[in-house]
């Protein structure tokens, strides 16, 4: 049994920070801690580490359910989600197993409120990887702004709107309103 679910996403990192957030939003988590590694290590042992970021999240509905049932519960709590920047730039998201960290808690309640949160921990995750769609509009951006789109077509023909990709997956809204506006202020308008 693996302790934890990846993807690894083609997007910026602090991008992948917001869309990592938006989604646990979305699940009803809330960011209770958020570490970053790389600060960490720079002001305490002067050492350089590659963007590591450690967010602790609470489902504060099913984390209530589960300390009613084993009151030391907290001992493995928050879930963390990690994101880290790979050396080819692209951003690997981590989320812990809570049926793996929790599997010697023997108790019913605990299992099954551990199985609902990997339920939602596992969509959160694939959320995020398949957000990578509105990193994609960076892209899109760069090959407007040297000269044309060949497969998404012209600004003017697409009419400034997100990524189709984006909206279907209702995923990644904010990041892709927020690219749209960054066009709209970079790119000079053609008629």
């Amino acid at each position: 049994m693996t302790y934890h679910f990846s993807k690894t996403v083609d997007m910026r990192f602090d991008d992948a920070v917001i869309c990592t957030k938006d989604a646990l939003k979305r699940h009803n988590f809330r960011v209770i801690s958020e570490i970053d590694m790389k600060d960490n290590f720079k002001t305490t042992i002067n050492i350089k580490f590659h963007p590591y970021l450690i967010l602790g999240a609470c489902n504060p509905e099913l984390t209530y359910l589960a300390l009613q049932a084993e009151d030391k519960i907290g001992t493995v709590l928050p879930c963390n989600i990690v994101l880290q920047q790979r050396d080819d730039g692209r951003v690997e998201v981590s989320a812990i197993d809570p049926v793996a960290s929790m599997q010697a808690i023997t108790h019913v309640v605990v299992n099954q409120v551990a199985r609902e949160i990997r339920s939602h921990l596992q969509s959160v995750i694939d959320e995020v990887g398949n957000a990578t769609e509105t990193a994609g509009a960076r892209k899109i951006g760069k090959r407007l702004r040297d000269g044309g789109d060949r497969e998404g077509g012209s600004q003017e023909e697409r009419g400034n709107q997100p990524l189709v990709g984006a909206r279907q997956h209702g995923v990644g809204k904010e990041l892709t309103q927020r690219h749209a506006e960054r066009e709209r202020h970079v790119l000079p308008r053609t008629r």
